[in-house]
C-alpha cells in the first residue's frame, strides 16, 4: 500500500515501521520543530533518502488533490503526532489512519502523556484509529497496544515505551 505520512519524530517509528512492513511512501508531510522539545530531523532525512517530497506547511485540501491526481484513491494517509486537523481526505485517499499516543478514548487531544504519569496511570497505550474529519481522536479503534506503568513511570520512560509501541502498531502481528 502507498502511503503519505503526516508527522515528526515523536512518532516517527510509524514511518519507519510502515516501510518495514512493506509499504510505500509518496510523501512527507510535517511541520517545522523547535529543535528542543520537538524534531523532525530523522522523518526528513529519511524522505530526503527516499526522494520523497517533503511539505513543512499544513496539509490542505490542494495537497490531498495533487496525491489523488498522482495515485488516485490507492495510497492512505497515515498520521502520527501531526498537529492539525486534517479533512476531506475520505474522497480522495483508500483510508485514513492515526496513530494516537494514548489509550482511547482516554487521553484524547494533544500530547496525553503529561496527564497519564501526572495522574498515576497504571496501564497506558497507543491507539490506531480512523482519521475523523469530525473531530481530534474520535474515529473507529482499529487496535490497540497496551502496557502497564511503573509507579516511577516518568515522562521519558512513557515517551519510549509509546515509541515502541507505536512502531509495533505500524508493523502489524
Amino acid at each position: 500500500m502507498k502511503f503519505a505520512f503526516a508527522g515528526i519524530d515523536f512518532l516517527g517509528g510509524v514511518f519507519e515501521g510502515l516501510i518495514e512492513a512493506g509499504w510505500t511512501p509518496i510523501k512527507l508531510f510535517t511541520r517545522p520543530c523547535d529543535g528542543l522539545y520537538d524534531h523532525n530531523d530523522v522523518v526528513v532525512a529519511r524522505a530526503r533518502q527516499l526522494r520523497l517530497p517533503i511539505q513543512l506547511s499544513r496539509l490542505k485540501a490542494q495537497d490531498l488533490d495533487a496525491l489523488n491526481a498522482a495515485h488516485g484513491r490507492d495510497w492512505a494517509l497515515v498520521v502520527a503526532g501531526y498537529p492539525w486537523l486534517i479533512t476531506g481526505w475520505r474522497t480522495r485517499a483508500a483510508f485514513g489512519l492515526n496513530i494516537h499516543p494514548s489509550p482511547l478514548p482516554t487521553g484524547r487531544g494533544p500530547y496525553p502523556l503529561f496527564r497519564a504519569v501526572e495522574e498515576a496511570y497504571e496501564t497506558w497505550g497507543v491507539t490506531a484509529h480512523v482519521l475523523a474529519e469530525e473531530g481530534f481522536d474520535t474515529g473507529d479503534i482499529l487496535a490497540q497496544d497496551l502496557f502497564p506503568l511503573d509507579a516511577q513511570e516518568d515522562h521519558e520512560t512513557l515517551l519510549a515505551k509509546c515509541q515502541m509501541a507505536a512502531r509495533r502498531l505500524a508493523t502489524g502481528p
